[in-house]
């Protein structure tokens, strides 16, 4: 992951930067690395994912993907396991207190 945080510390560059729009993403899966080019789509900037990278990912077309950041950069899931955790929770709470919850909503 050297080269993670050499591109990190090595890239400054603000949303508004023209020369974001040529900056290269390093997308950790497993132990490859694919390297991807940000595209125009619109007027925002897009990321163009391989097949195989969908196929791994077991996404399709309009599936949401989760950028979760981490040490060494960001990694892209399918699956938010901070979101998941948190609506166990929730979920817990309501089922525990729904009287309380029923006469607050009142």
């Amino acid at each position: 992951m050297p080269l993670l945080r050499q591109l990190k510390s090595e890239l400054s560059l603000t949303s508004g930067s023209p020369s974001a729009i040529n900056l290269i993403i390093y997308v950790i899966i497993s132990p490859m690395t694919k390297r991807l080019k940000l595209t125009t789509v619109g007027s925002s900037v897009g990321i163009i994912l391989p097949k195989d990278m969908l196929a791994r990912l077991r996404v399709e077309k309009g599936d949401t993907l989760f950028a979760v950041e981490t040490p060494e950069g960001y990694s892209l899931t399918r699956h938010n396991e901070e979101f998941a955790r948190q609506m166990e929770i929730a979920e817990k709470v309501m089922r525990e207190n729904y009287d309380v919850l029923r006469e607050l909503a009142k």
